[in-house]
């Protein structure tokens, strides 16, 4: 069998402005915003109000898009349904009914300009200002508010550190699902490059503070932790080509999540021992 070629890793994405106090300063607004991403943001901003009605607070629009770095047919637009229900827990994750994925698939095939369509809901309970912090840094840092209840300005501002590493929560939880779905045949192309952001973010994680940046481009999450563990780069290299192309995770995905993934699992359970995970292997 021919081995696939592994493609070329272009220097694409940047870390965020910070101002002089440290901040990280969102670059979002909504003069990037238009032509077809625009229509595209309209009718998804329609499904969410009619579908979550009076429960649903703002839809927020995340990502390149909003940014104004998007290419067209390359690019996904990333909707976050702010719904007005108290969080189960201190750090929820955010979530993708079934409507919304049903919905996504609908828009992405009537509005190609987009690659892929992530449209999630998070819960916030207003009367609560301690919940969900990590969903408030993302929205902060990342996002413009679309329609209903612009909360960003009511909120903290966030410096590298801590508060704004995300990711690293979802890492042991998103492998052992990834793996489930690959052993019942149900893994797609869209769940693999999500377990790979996951990845690669991950490891940017462990020495964004000391870097004092942020990002959440693939390509400067890399490089920097290439910096700081060259002896992994070659390895986080690895998981940035198959999100590239992800035909070469038939070969390479097993071996990476073996090798990688218990690697930054160790990593973070000595880093943040109150996650709980065992230090072993990620076979619990």
């Amino acid at each position: 069998m021919l081995e696939i070629e592994r493609p070329e890793i272009l220097p694409l994405g940047d870390f965020y402005p910070i101002d002089r106090a440290g901040y990280v300063l969102n670059r979002c607004a909504m003069a990037h915003v238009t032509g077809e991403w625009k229509a595209l943001a309209d009718a998804a901003v329609k499904i969410c109000r009619k579908r979550l009605g009076a429960n649903l607070l703002a839809v927020y629009l995340r990502g390149s898009v909003p940014a104004g770095t998007a290419i067209a047919g390359l690019s996904d637009l990333d909707l976050v349904a702010l719904c007005n229900t108290k969080p189960k827990k201190q750090f929820s994750r955010w979530y993708c009914p079934e409507w919304a994925a049903k919905a996504a698939l609908e828009l992405q095939a009537n509005h190609p300009v987009a690659n892929g369509i992530d449209l999630m809901c998070a819960d916030h309970d207003p009367e609560i200002p301690g919940q969900n912090p990590r969903i408030k840094m993302m929205l902060q840092t990342q996002a413009i508010c679309l329609w209903g209840q612009n909360l960003l300005a009511k909120w903290p501002r966030f410096r590298p550190g801590p508060e704004m590493a995300l990711h690293y929560r979802w890492l042991k939880s998103d492998i052992h699902a990834f793996r489930a779905a690959m052993q019942t045949a149900t893994a797609n192309t869209q769940q693999l490059r999500s377990l790979l952001k996951t990845i690669i973010r991950s490891g940017f994680e462990l020495i964004m503070e000391k870097e004092g940046k942020f990002a959440t481009d693939l390509y400067p999450c890399w490089q920097a932790f290439g910096h700081h563990f060259p002896a992994h780069k070659a390895q986080m290299a690895t998981a940035l080509h198959i999100f590239l192309a992800p035909e070469l995770a038939k070969t390479l995905l097993l071996p990476l999540l073996e090798e990688l993934g218990s690697w930054l699992v160790l990593q973070w359970s000595k880093k943040r021992p109150e996650l709980g995970w065992d230090r072993s292997s990620l076979e619990d």
